[in-house]
């Protein structure tokens, strides 16, 4: 877990944002460390499930219905981030994850490479 998910999800409720997980990983193990870390109450939804994030991202975006150029995608990996912007949807790339800031950068489908959470608080 990022240390700073608490303070930084919380912030972003407080803000009025509606807050999902899209991961690769089975959602019954997502839910599981949400409990864990003591993070469920953030959450509107969790999609864990290993077909493609784009469709997913969109079809979380109408679940909460979010038009999906007025969300955006925190994504550790290139592939996540090409995802996201297949699916209309920016991204942030975050270097606390699998990939380097050079790779995300590289990329170039991110509005900004972020260092962590807290980072993101300033776009908005």
């Amino acid at each position: 877990m990022y240390p700073d998910a608490p303070e930084v999800l919380s912030t972003l409720k407080d803000r009025n944002f509606k807050i999902a997980v899209v991961s690769s990983h089975p959602e019954k193990s997502l839910i599981k460390e949400l409990r864990r870390y003591e993070l469920t109450q953030y959450f509107d939804l969790v999609s864990g499930d290993p077909s493609p994030k784009n469709k997913r991202l969109k079809d979380v975006c109408n679940s909460l219905q979010v038009p999906r150029g007025e969300s955006f995608f925190v994504e550790d990996t290139i592939y996540g981030l090409r995802s996201g912007k297949d699916a209309g949807i920016d991204c942030f790339g975050i270097t606390t994850g699998y990939h380097s800031r050079e790779r995300l950068e590289a990329e170039g489908t991110a509005i900004a490479v972020i260092g962590s959470l807290t980072e993101l608080l300033n776009f908005f």
